[in-house]
């Protein structure tokens, strides 16, 4: 679709899922996979034709190749990701129980995504090769996993990417349990949403952080804080969509879904996609649905290739 090449910014982490709940003693059958929001969205902006990079950090460990190969193998550029010596990444296991219910136990008070910026040399390194990328993509997630000075590091980095003409896209995927305090998580994302051209939002996010309102409040808001582009995404309910002149709601695809992990993480790539890719906002939502709508009917974050395959012909995409 375009060959402007994008930066998503944030974490992977391993994945280990269990088939099913089983008894003290027993044995545990498990898949290894990997997963991460932005991660998410890299490689379906990657099967969608948009070269991706993306900007982490990864151990020295066996497990590191092993996620660096992984990456690579989707057409997901690695020249970004940092190798942080005698750390190993962060891990999620996903069980389910007899009734299909999933629960998830997380290890990433150690992973080295954290510590991406924490060195100032390392950082300025890393912000001066993301001045050559037209587009910056990152979440909430992004932004939560970081030291509060690393954070501060980021933010002031944005400043200056967009000033230089740099595009920043943005999706809050607030999660609470990743947040010392919610405050903190409030003033972070008032800093980030004042540098954002772009902004991919759920309304259920803004409204576990700044209140209760109904869309139209929580736009206003958001649109004070002079995002040129703003998307609110709200489940099967659609789309809204406020664009220069532009204001409507795109109708997501009804259809039965089998999973929602990433419904909000493939819907934010089709809709950048198409978007880097020129086409504008209501054509750029119609695909980023149809995207999402095929993602929640099979189970997992990333779906087989095979799945998509001719996905973004003209007849499907048109």
């Amino acid at each position: 679709m375009s060959d402007v090449k994008i930066a998503v910014l944030g974490e992977c982490m391993l994945e280990i899922s269990l088939a099913s709940a089983t008894s003290a003693g027993s044995s545990l059958p498990a898949n290894l996979a990997f997963g991460g929001d932005v991660l998410n969205t890299a490689v379906y902006l990657s099967r969608l034709g948009c070269p991706v990079d993306f900007v982490t950090a990864v151990g020295d460990d066996k497990m590191s190749y092993w996620l660096l190969n992984q990456w690579q193998q989707e057409g997901v550029g690695c020249a970004q990701v940092q190798r942080i010596p005698d750390h190993a990444p962060g891990m999620y296991l996903i069980s389910t129980d007899a009734t299909g219910e999933r629960s998830f136990s997380y290890w990433r008070d150690q992973s080295p995504a954290r510590k991406l910026f924490n060195d100032s040399g390392r950082a300025e390194q890393i912000f001066d090769q993301l001045m050559r990328y037209p587009w910056l993509y990152l979440t909430g997630i992004s932004l939560a996993i970081l030291p509060p000075e690393a954070r501060s590091r980021l933010l002031r980095f944005l400043e200056h990417y967009r000033a230089a003409g740099g595009k920043v896209a943005f999706d809050s995927n607030y999660r609470p349990r990743l947040w010392g305090d919610k405050a903190d998580a409030v003033r972070a994302f008032e800093q980030i949403y004042r540098q954002v051209d772009v902004a991919l939002l759920t309304l259920e996010d803004e409204q576990a952080l700044f209140g209760n309102g109904g869309l139209q409040q929580h736009q206003q808001r958001l649109l004070d804080y002079g995002i040129p582009e703003l998307v609110i995404k709200q489940g099967p309910e659609g789309a809204s969509i406020i664009a220069g002149e532009l204001n409507t709601i795109v109708p997501a695809q009804r259809v039965r879904p089998v999973d929602t992990t990433s419904a909000g993480d493939s819907f934010n790539a089709g809709y950048l996609a198409e978007r880097i890719g020129g086409k504008d906002p209501v054509a750029s939502a119609k695909t980023a649905h149809r995207l999402a709508a095929l993602v929640i009917q099979h189970r997992g974050a990333i779906i087989p290739r095979r799945l998509m395959a001719g996905f973004d012909r003209p007849e499907m995409t048109g």
